[in-house]
């Protein structure tokens, strides 16, 4: 029979290991897509505090792409709160504005005791012409002018 080397196997299956729970634990992420009909409007803002880019294209609605990452976490955990409505977009008219909001985003998740650490980001796609009013100026925040 074979002299097995013991000391490398047990070597080779720590490393392994180690290998598998760092990539396991490097968290997941999703892009959602929602579209809206702006009904004749020509303006929309844009009610959620995340970083947000703005871009014109030829069609007729609005979409909306949100890149969701979390730090800590699953596929399964993200498709979970998407289930639960975290990331619903919500459009109505208000005034002569067409105004998106996401209002679960704002709240808390706990899971497991730990605040839930997740990174959102925005895109806005526009119809050419019509102009985009931000929540704030903030860092990371830009509005349509300043991405022509």
């Amino acid at each position: 029979m074979r002299n097995f080397n013991y000391p490398l196997i047990t070597t080779l299956f720590a490393f392994l290991f180690c290998s598998f729970s760092v990539l396991h634990g490097q968290g997941a992420s999703k892009t959602l897509v929602k579209s809206f009909n702006l009904q004749g409007l020509s303006a929309v803002a844009l009610q959620l505090d995340a970083p947000t880019e703005v871009a014109h294209w030829d069609n007729n609605t609005v979409r909306i792409q949100l890149s969701i990452a979390l730090d800590s976490g699953s596929e399964a955990l993200i498709k979970s709160l998407v289930r639960a409505g975290r990331y619903n977009l919500q459009g109505e008219e208000l005034g002569q504005v067409y105004t998106i909001t996401a209002p679960n985003i704002g709240r808390e998740v706990k899971i497991g005791g730990k605040v839930l650490e997740e990174s959102i980001s925005v895109s806005v796609f526009l119809p050419r012409g019509v102009q985009f009013e931000a929540p704030a100026k903030e860092e990371g925040a830009l509005s349509a002018e300043d991405s022509m």
